[in-house]
């Protein structure tokens, strides 16, 4: 196990029986977790490097590049954030019991 903190997962279905609170492994397929990685850093950082090097180049204002590079990542959160639901089906996730 790689990562043995406490987190909340919503699990529509599963086999087998669970009760609240016990202790299980939660499993994602690795393109999934890929797929997540992108949308939640790689892309946005994309975004950011993109408008802060176009917006040096064309007026040269520091300050203005910085400013719109990190501005433009509202809307793009904002947009994640609207579209939760389509990304919620897309990402499936299973359990097993811990032993």
């Amino acid at each position: 196990m790689s990562d043995v903190k406490e987190k909340e997962v919503e699990i529509e279905s599963w086999k087998g029986t669970y009760t609240r609170g016990e202790f299980v492994e939660v499993i994602a397929s690795e393109s999934q977790g890929f797929r997540a990685l992108f949308v939640a850093y790689i892309l946005p950082l994309i975004i950011l490097l993109i408008t802060l090097i176009v917006l040096l180049q064309t007026t040269g204002n520091e300050s203005l590049a910085a400013a719109a590079s990190l501005g433009v990542l509202v809307p793009y959160y904002g947009i994640l954030y609207l579209l939760k639901e389509k990304i919620k089906q897309k990402l499936n996730f299973s359990i097993r019991k811990l032993n």
